[in-house]
């Protein structure tokens, strides 16, 4: 049919992916009704973002489609709207009406209206088919995979999930195969009050003179609704060929039983205990954080004792997705998931809590099985969902890594750091704010001048929800520009194989691995070198960029600073603040782009290099001191003299009595919000009672003067590396560096913060909420002032992409992801490459600290707990009604974890001494869960 000829024209949009009855009907309903039909598929991009998982890619999908016969040709439409292909087909038959048949029944202004009645078109909507829904497909699939899984059991041993430890671990001693349990005798409280001799001479006769471990089994540990885990002792190695030993360590253990409801029947367990242990830990068959389908091993291979992960003392982890094919599993994990999954077999759909060691003949002992008792709260699974977001993630690394062409190292730590400023999985906003103006190009482009590399593209690649930092970008950039790229890349290679070796350093990149600046470490560092076939004249010329770069910043930062002042002035003074709150959503996103292109202008380049010349001006007194021990508390004395605007800051909170809205203090600080990013933070002017003492506040001023010695000795060192300036120019360049960082951040943070008002304005106007607009970008924001997007459109827009974006959000997040991904395996088995705090629970919440060391008579109500342990001997701060917990150790299996996973109880377990040490120094914080962040507000 000639183009002319065809008078009603018919337009369909589906996904197709799970084709049904109900496409069917609204397929042959379009072709009835038209001349020609045109059905549009929906890219896989559009369709990921709408309704994810998808089961079948796009040319699956429409070839499957193109064979309907109610279907006359296929088009690939790109995005949810289907204007674009409207208006194509429009101009291809423009005397024809079209007849759209929309595929979404729940927008009420559906997109594409305004090209439809232009010609002379209608739009159809046919019935919903709700019996064949999508949901639904699912939810049947879903209930018969679980009639099959119970079928399969059906012969299994029926097992008593309310049976106690002992009976627990006596139960499975004769059902196990790929593990085994120690020889235990077990006895009640009533039984050994009626005839305890009998009870030590029978366990003599078990065990003989071997050494037993007493361990606790009371009727309230280890059941659905609470584990109780490591509240009641255990006695170990202890003698059991002597009465009077074994009598003294089960009355220790009998009298534990007084913390919790004692009872007669409450029973005692002795065993054999285990030796030539290599590794022992506790694994967990689902997350403990939200039920996602992983093997959680939390694990010591170190101290070769049985009790170190329960009691928080070790950390390591290792988490395995529960899909994973036992073949593919690396050997060091194998056996222990293959018992692990005999044990389910026996236990089916129980998440379980599994205590275990391996010994030298990398046999598994499973020492405890309990019901996880933190899991009972999540009723439903989303397996099969979270198994399809993990293998699209896998295949993204994949296409990822195709596209780079090269072996890439990607870090959530490197350089910029993101887990730290924005948290592990930011909002789309926070990340698309960031992407822009800093990681985009202008994380490079302000370090050209400086005189390093140049580097195109973004700095950062996006897995699931989790940004990374390139490491391969990060190492070109931080290379002397004068490097030829042959040495360029030789040098990365040599980082690349130090951080495989020495992960632990991939958040100290700049510290530890990158020569990106000369210090008083350098040479030491060159030495390396020599080691990894680097020639003598490769390893001089590595040296002299490195002295000609750091010599020219020394020569020039002045008129750095100059220009960059410069350019900082007229940063705020072109900010659009005073205008925001105008109910008009255009003009607003008007002054968002207005902003973000100041900021970028006049604000994030100059913090850029102003943070690299603080980080060459900290990294040379830290070399220093590193150097010449001796000098390390007169290191600390410079760094206590540096002033900056958080000083400022602390002396003008203490001089005000109480701080009002509309003070001076808020119309200076009132801007700032803790995680700069996150527009759900409240900022300082927005917070009630924002007070602190006097003591906690104000920063002493230390005049202690600096030795003589460490002033020769410091320009001794400079005058050998041929850098021009004395000690004394050094302290000026530290302290200024130092100070225009915090300044020059403090600025451009302040339209970046009235930024998120505005964004903030634009939710209101439209009935959304601050959290609903932290899942709309600066790319959805854009497409919102095109001309063809109404006032109500633009509110669907809005509202139909929150909705779907924190679904699958929500989803992602249950996806475990490494801190430092060096290959598509640590995508399978995600290692924990650095101490990070375990944090408990989702939730965000803020308040003031109280710190538990020595006094414990301390009003707890209502803060967040810090003490040093995640030891039983703290439950009493359970009696208060405290609102988090924070720890110095611990792991997520240890003792504090599991209580207060039980409790919902918002924590960070082990976070080990510098962030520790950093809480402790603040009044009043937040406590981000969710986002795997802890923030100073004072």
């Amino acid at each position: 049919m000639r183009n002319k000829k065809k008078k009603i024209i018919a337009y369909t949009n589906i996904i197709g992916d799970l084709l049904h009855y109900g496409h069917l009907e609204l397929l042959k309903k379009a072709n009835i009704k038209s001349d020609f039909h045109i059905c549009g598929v929906i890219s896989d991009k559009a369709a990921y973002d709408w309704e994810s998982p998808l089961i079948c890619n796009y040319k699956e999908r429409s070839n499957v489609i193109k064979e309907i016969k109610y279907v006359d040709e296929i088009m690939e439409q790109k995005t949810i709207d289907p204007s674009e292909n409207l208006e194509i087909i429009k101009n291809k038959y423009p005397n024809a009406s079209i007849l759209f048949f929309p595929m979404y029944q729940n927008w009420n202004l559906l997109p594409g209206a305004k090209i439809i009645k232009e010609t002379t078109g209608d739009i159809i909507k046919t019935g919903y088919y709700k019996k064949l829904s999508r949901d639904n497909i699912r939810k049947a699939f879903v209930e018969s995979s679980l009639l099959v899984y119970e079928n399969k059991n059906k012969h299994n041993y029926e097992f008593n999930i309310n049976a106690t430890k002992a009976e627990t671990l006596k139960n499975l001693s004769t059902l196990l195969k790929c593990s085994h349990i120690e020889k235990l005798l077990m006895f009640n409280i009533k039984e050994w009050n009626k005839s305890k001799n009998k009870i030590l001479d029978k366990s003599y006769k078990t065990f003989g003179e071997i050494p037993v471990i007493v361990r606790s089994s009371s009727l309230s540990e280890d059941n659905l609704n609470n584990s109780l885990a490591g509240l009641y002792h255990s006695e170990l190695n202890v003698d059991n060929s002597d009465k009077k030993t074994l009598e003294k360590a089960i009355l220790k253990v009998k009298e534990s039983y007084k913390k919790g409801k004692s009872n007669l029947y409450d029973q005692i367990i002795i065993q054999k205990q285990t030796d030539n242990i290599l590794l022992s830990g506790v694994c967990f068959t689902r997350n403990l954080k939200n039920n996602s389908p992983y093997y959680v091993i939390n694990y010591d291979d170190k101290s070769y004792e049985t009790n170190t992960v329960t009691g928080g003392v070790a950390g390591d982890k290792v988490e395995i997705i529960r899909n994973m094919d036992i073949s593919k599993i690396k050997t060091k994990w194998r056996s222990l998931i293959k018992a692990v999954r005999e044990i389910e077999g026996i236990l089916p759909k129980i998440a379980l809590d599994i205590e275990f060691g391996i010994n030298k003949k990398n046999e598994i002992i499973i020492f405890q099985v309990r019901p996880l008792a933190a899991n009972s709260k999540y009723p439903k699974h989303n397996d099969d969902i979270i198994f399809k977001l993990h293998k699209q993630i896998i295949n993204d690394y994949n296409e990822q890594i195709k596209s780079i062409s090269k072996k890439v190292i990607f870090s959530d730590m490197g350089f910029w750091n993101p887990a730290e400023l924005l948290g592990d999985r930011p909002s789309p906003l926070a990340l698309s704010l960031f992407e822009e103006i800093i990681t985009k190009d202008i994380w490079n482009s302000s370090l050209v001048s400086l005189g390093y590399s140049e580097c195109d593209g973004s700095l950062l690649n996006k897995f699931g929800n989790k940004p990374y930092v390139n490491l391969d970008k990060t190492f070109e950039t931080l290379s002397s520009a004068t490097l030829n790229h042959k040495l360029k890349d030789k040098l990365k290679n040599f980082y690349y194989k130090k951080l495989q070796k020495h992960t632990e350093y991939h958040d100290k990149l700049e510290f530890e691995i990158i020569l990106n600046s000369f210090n008083f470490n350098t040479d030491e560092m060159l030495l390396e070198l020599y080691n990894n076939n680097f020639t003598n004249h490769e390893i001089a010329l590595i040296r002299k960029s490195l002295i000609e770069i750091t010599d020219n910043i020394f020569k020039n930062y002045k008129k750095i600073f100059n220009k960059d002042d410069a350019s900082i002035a007229k940063l705020n003074t072109k900010d659009s603040k005073d205008k925001i709150f105008i109910h008009d959503f255009r003009e607003n996103i008007k002054r968002i782009t207005h902003n973000i292109k100041n900021i970028k202008k006049y604000g994030t380049p100059q913090f850029c290099r102003a943070a690299r010349l603080a980080f060459i001006a900290k990294d040379l007194l830290k070399s220093f001191s590193d150097q010449y021990k001796k000098f390390k508390p007169e290191v600390e004395i410079i760094l206590s003299n540096i002033k900056t605007i958080s000083s400022d800051l602390q002396k003008e909170m203490y001089l005000c009595k109480k701080i009002k809205k509309g003070s001076k203090f808020l119309k200076k600080y009132g801007h700032l919000r803790p995680d700069t990013y996150n527009i759900m933070n409240k900022r300082y002017d927005e917070m009630n009672n924002l007070t602190a003492s006097a003591k906690r506040i104000c920063k002493i001023k230390n005049n202690n003067k600096i030795s003589k010695d460490f002033k020769n000795t410091f320009n001794d060192f400079i005058k050998s590396s041929s850098l021009s300036l004395t000690y004394e120019d050094f302290i000026v360049f530290l302290n200024l560096s130092i100070a225009k960082r915090e300044e020059y951040k403090f600025e451009y943070t302040k339209v970046l913060s009235n930024t998120l008002e505005i964004i903030s304005e634009i939710g209101l106007s439209m009935g959304l909420s601050k959290e609903d607009m932290s899942y709309i970008d600066l790319n959805i924001l854009g497409t919102l002032i095109d001309n063809k997007v109404d006032d109500s459109l633009a509110v669907e827009i809005c509202k139909s992409t929150t909705e779907s974006r924190k679904k699958i959000f929500s989803l992602t997040n249950q996806i475990s992801l490494p801190s430092l991904l060096i290959s598509k395996n640590d995508l399978n088995i995600v290692p924990n490459h650095a101490v990070s705090p375990n944090f408990i629970t989702n939730k965000i919440i803020e308040s003031n600290i109280v710190i538990i060391e020595k006094d414990i008579n301390v009003n707890l109500s209502n803060k967040i707990v810090l003490i040093k342990n995640a030891d039983p001997g703290y439950d009493w701060i359970f009696s208060h009604p405290i609102n988090g917990l924070i720890t110095l150790y611990g792991g997520v299996a240890s003792h504090m974890a599991i209580r207060c996973a039980e409790f919902n109880m918002p924590a960070a377990i082990g976070c080990g001494n510098l962030l520790y040490n950093k809480i402790k120094s603040s009044k009043k914080i937040i406590l981000d869960c969710k986002n795997k962040k802890i923030s100073k507000i004072i």
